[in-house]
Parts: structure tokens; C-alpha cells; sequence
């Protein structure tokens, strides 16, 4: 991602806790650090730039069972946010001496502390007929909220307390452990949730700096807009001259990651896949298709203008041949247990005796759009934006971002990718806050997308 006009920052204690439960302010050692966010991650992470002349690599000793805590607030702003990290790697240790001064700099990475506790237990209960959003929550609670791992000495608790902020899901499940860890099997759940609302079932489950989200991508494009950004000078040649834009609006560079990737889209569903079901238990088989371009079928966007095709495209007569996969589930459109020749396997004096029969996976009924949609977030129209830094901003916000044609003709000055000037929605997918301490100063890169054009694709007589 490029580098924007930094932002001031304010940066307070950044401290540094060994396996023994010592404390030591790195503050005055630190030379940058940098905090990730991303949609598509369970957890956050990030780095730190130390330039030690105080030999902490060997004395504290850090050995990979450190905590580093950073908090920071955008200059004016009341609250500090505060990350705790785990260390999980050092690298680039340059050692050097000058003035007869010992020195090293070198990188430590940093990961949030619940997947390091994710990957030393295992899950081994089983969650029969509950809604996956309730299965998510207590697998957080149990394993993570009240987890007794503990470090140091004096026994120190490993992992702080997190919020988890849950859209509930539809329909219950059955699922028997097979010893997977937290995070393999949330990431299980999350495949398998339906949303109330939502025909995709974009499910994500994901950190940011107020805590976990359980959430469907659908839900978060509803929203409204956090914030207007614009591209530097050049929104003078937009039409925005009128408008009054504050300095931390503007974007000074911007990166086209991605327009389109036609043979992508194309192996991972977006135009077109096939779901084939087996019942194993009523022998049944059915193959069901879905193209994208059909004109009854919708997702939810951030324009609801048009979708990443014109409507006579190649695509829209695919019948599913593109993507496909075999899943195992109840086709039979009622439950096992009403089905007069499984009905004593299933339920037997008021109680379920096959959990598998009695809450058969429902996947079929969303999954096709599910990997259309998916598709749509993965392989759209992607931008990475250099933004003065903002601790305000999260992933799952949506931004307008007002980027004119380069063209000096006025009939194209609306801009068919992104949108007309008052509706230019992205959401962000991914966020990297950088600060450099020395002078205090941040800036913040984000990585946007939209899954539809911002406007329809008119013909060109």
C-alpha cells in the first residue's frame, strides 16, 4: 500500500511483558509499529520496530512468550485504543555500534493472544441442535473468555476478556468435535450459518479494535457511510469545488489492485456454479445451479445499480458447469423424523436418538449464492487507499470515495466503477494503521471493494 500524508498521533505506554510477568516501557525504544485488521482474518495482528540499546533481546530475554501492549488515539480524540498482542517472531536483527554504542534493531510480530491459545487446546464437546451463532458464542466463552491458560511465575492469566458482537443465524445443527481447535471450528460454523435475513449467508467472523464480529457482509454493506474521502487535487475536475473537504479527506494516491479477473471469478462460482446434494438416507440426488447474471437473482450490494457484467455477457447463459461441489443434506423439504419409515430411527419416545438425522445441514439452500457472493468480495473491483490516520476507522465500515474519469469529456465524468458524487459506497476489507513514533505521526491504508458497478453500464451508440 502507498504512504498518505501521516496524521499527528498520540501514543501512550507501549510496554513490553516477559514470561516472568516483569514489565518494561519500550516506548523510547520504538522506531514504528504497525496494527493489521482484516474482514477475512480471525484475529488481528501487526509488528514493531525496537532500536535496542539497552540489550533487552538477551536480558528481558524475548523469546516468543511476551505480551506487547500499544495504545494510540488520533490526535484530539478522547479515547485511547488499546491492542494486546502476543509475540510470536523476531526477525531482522541488525546489530551495529556507534560511538563504542552497542546497538540492534529488529522486528518483533505480533498476533492477537487467542490464536496462540487456539492452537494449544482442542474442542471436545459436542453442540446438538443449536443455531451456529450460539455454538460461536460459546466456543468463544468457553475457550477464550474463560480459558486457564496461564503464564509466568505468579500464574498470570494468558488471555484478557473480549467482546463478541453476534447477528444471529437461523436453523439449528448437530456437531461432534473431531478435536478441532476454537478457531478450526468457529471457522466450521461460519461456513455453515444461514442468515435470517440475507439469501447469501456472507457469514465472516473477524477481529477489530473493539473487539469479535460474527457477521454477514450483507448486513455490514447495509449500513450507512462513516466518511467521505477524495482523491487530492483532482476533485476540483470532479465537480467538487463547491463542496468544503476537510485535509483528512483527501486521499493522496490511490491503487487499482484489481478491476476485474474473468478466469478467477470464473473457477471460484461468481457466474455460475452447481451444488450437487446427496440424501443418503431417502437415496435422493439433486443437482442445484445458479447464474449470476439471472435477472431474479440478487445480492445485496453497496449500489444496487448493477452487477460486474453487462446483461447479453458470455456468462449469462452458463449453467453451472463452472464451479461445482457435492455436499450431503435433507432434500426431502421436511424433517427426517416426519418421514414414516425413519421417524422411530430419528426420534424414539420423545427424544432424538440420531443427532445427525434429526438436524440435517440445510447448506444447500444458500450455499450457491454464497459462493457467488463470496466470489463478488474476493474478486471485485479492489482499490488500496493511502488515508491520513484515522483510529476511528474499522473494517466493515462503508466510505464513499469520490474519484473522477481522467477524461476531460463531460459526458464521462460519472464514474461507471465507482459511482455518481453522491454515491460512491465502498466498504473496507482490510485496514493497517503505521506510526512512526519519533515524530508521532500515523497514517492509515485501507483496502476497499465493491462487488457492482457504481453505475449501469450504458451502450456507446
Amino acid at each position: 500500500m502507498t504512504q498518505s500524508i501521516a496524521k499527528n498521533a498520540e501514543i501512550g505506554n507501549i510496554l513490553l511483558t516477559n514470561f516472568e510477568g516483569k514489565q518494561l516501557d519500550i516506548t523510547n525504544l520504538t522506531l514504528e509499529f504497525g496494527i493489521y485488521e482484516d474482514m477475512f482474518s480471525q484475529f488481528l495482528s501487526g509488528y514493531i520496530i525496537l532500536d535496542d540499546t539497552n540489550g533487552i533481546l538477551e536480558r528481558m530475554p524475548i523469546i516468543g512468550e511476551e505480551f506487547i501492549e500499544i495504545p494510540f488515539k488520533t490526535a484530539g480524540e478522547r479515547k485511547y485504543l488499546k491492542y494486546n498482542f502476543a509475540t510470536y517472531k523476531i526477525e531482522n536483527v541488525a546489530s551495529s555500534s556507534d560511538n563504542a554504542q552497542p546497538k540492534s534493531t529488529f522486528i518483533i510480530h505480533l498476533v492477537a493472544p487467542e490464536l496462540i491459545v487456539s492452537n494449544t487446546v482442542s474442542v471436545d464437546n459436542s453442540y446438538v441442535g443449536f443455531p451456529c451463532s450460539y455454538i460461536i458464542e460459546k466456543i468463544h466463552e468457553d475457550y477464550f473468555n474463560k480459558s486457564d491458560k496461564k503464564y509466568s511465575s505468579e500464574k498470570k492469566v494468558f488471555l484478557k476478556q473480549t467482546s463478541l458482537d453476534v447477528e444471529n443465524t437461523d436453523g439449528n445443527i448437530s456437531i461432534v468435535s473431531p478435536l478441532s481447535t476454537p478457531f478450526d471450528l468457529i471457522r466450521y460454523c461460519v461456513k455453515h450459518s444461514r442468515s435470517l435475513k440475507y439469501p447469501e449467508s456472507d457469514f465472516v467472523y473477524y477481529q477489530d479494535a473493539d473487539g469479535y464480529h460474527l457477521k454477514t457482509v450483507s448486513a455490514l454493506m447495509d449500513k450507512d457511510i462513516v466518511e467521505d474521502y477524495y482523491l487530492g487535487e483532482a476533485t476540483e475536475a470532479g465537480g467538487f469545488g463547491d463542496k468544503e473537504i476537510q485535509d483528512y479527506q483527501f486521499v493522496a494516491q490511490v491503487n487499482r489492485v484489481q478491476n476485474f479477473d474473468v478466469l478467477s471469478r470464473q473457477n471460484s462460482g461468481m457466474y455460475d456454479n452447481t451444488i450437487g446434494v446427496i440424501d443418503p438416507l431417502l437415496k435422493r440426488y439433486q443437482d442445484i445451479n445458479i447464474n449470476y447474471l439471472n435477472k431474479e437473482v440478487s445480492f445485496t450490494g453497496l449500489n444496487n445499480r448493477s452487477k460486474l457484467n453487462t446483461d447479453d455477457s458470455i456468462h449469462a447463459k452458463a449453467d453451472g458447469s463452472s464451479h461445482a461441489r457435492y455436499i450431503v443434506a435433507n432434500i426431502s423439504g421436511e424433517q427426517y423424523s416426519e418421514v414414516s419409515y425413519l421417524k422411530k430411527k430419528v426420534v424414539k419416545k420423545n427424544s432424538v436418538t440420531d443427532n445427525t438425522a434429526a438436524y440435517p445441514s440445510s447448506r444447500y439452500k444458500y450455499l450457491n449464492s454464497r459462493i457467488s457472493k463470496m466470489s463478488q468480495l474476493q474478486e471485485g473491483i479492489k482499490l488500496h487507499l493511502a488515508l491520513p490516520g484515522n483510529s476511528n476507522l474499522r473494517v466493515g465500515q462503508n466510505i464513499n470515495f469520490h474519484m473522477p474519469q481522467t477524461s476531460s469529456d463531460n459526458e464521462y465524468k460519472e464514474n461507471i466503477l465507482f459511482g455518481e458524487k453522491q454515491n460512491a459506497k465502498f466498504i473496507i476489507t482490510s485496514l493497517n494503521h503505521v506510526f512512526t513514533v519519533s515524530n508521532k505521526t500515523f497514517f492509515t491504508n485501507v483496502e476497499i471493494i465493491k462487488n457492482g458497478f457504481g453505475s449501469k453500464i450504458k451502450r456507446r451508440e
